[in-house]
């Protein structure tokens, strides 16, 4: 995906009102928007190829699971993790998502178009980054097992060997030596 790509956003709510007029928001911005109505439909949506590059969640989808539980499958199932937006008109009991990778914006509904309309660009470009190193390092590793795999057995006594990890000007592009 280039940066000139509209941003895909995966948006999950029961309430139909709150769907159609998000969609309606991000699509005349020129955003895909993927709605979902429950959790069934979003892991149907992300099972068939959906990569979404911003989860717009509702805290409160049904008793089986909640909004955070759900990204953290979600994330699971794409092995990456996208910027989270967890809305909820009730603070007091929300939890928020367990990932250390991409931000998570837990907001009180009605979440304000403008601000999201401001977050957007943002979150789509940390998500990209993220997924592209996410797939560099996923490489690396796929790479140094087949070639561990392949490597003749080391000598018992022999020095282990050092990796050394520098950083070129853009702080997305990691070189291992």
């Amino acid at each position: 995906m280039s940066a000139d790509t509209p941003g895909s956003i995966l948006h999950v709510d029961d309430d139909r009102a709150v769907r159609d007029g998000l969609a309606m928001l991000l699509r005349a911005e020129g955003y895909a928007v993927h709605s979902a109505a429950n959790t069934k439909q979003a892991l149907e949506l992300i099972s068939a190829g959906l990569r979404p590059d911003v989860l717009i969640l509702d805290f409160h989808l049904e008793e089986q699971m909640n909004g955070a539980q759900l990204a953290e499958q979600i994330c699971s199932i794409l092995h990456h993790t996208p910027p989270i937006i967890v809305l909820t008109g009730d603070l007091s009991n929300a939890v928020v998502p367990r990932t250390n990778e991409a931000p998570v914006w837990m907001a009180r509904k009605p979440l304000d178009p403008h601000r999201l309309l401001v977050a957007l660009p943002g979150l789509i470009l940390v998500s990209r980054a993220n997924r592209q190193l996410d797939t560099q390092i996923g490489v690396r590793e796929m790479r140094s097992v087949v070639s561990t795999a392949e490597a003749p057995p080391r000598n018992a006594h022999a020095e282990p060997e050092v990796r050394r990890v520098s950083f070129s000007a853009s702080p997305w592009s990691l070189k291992f030596r």
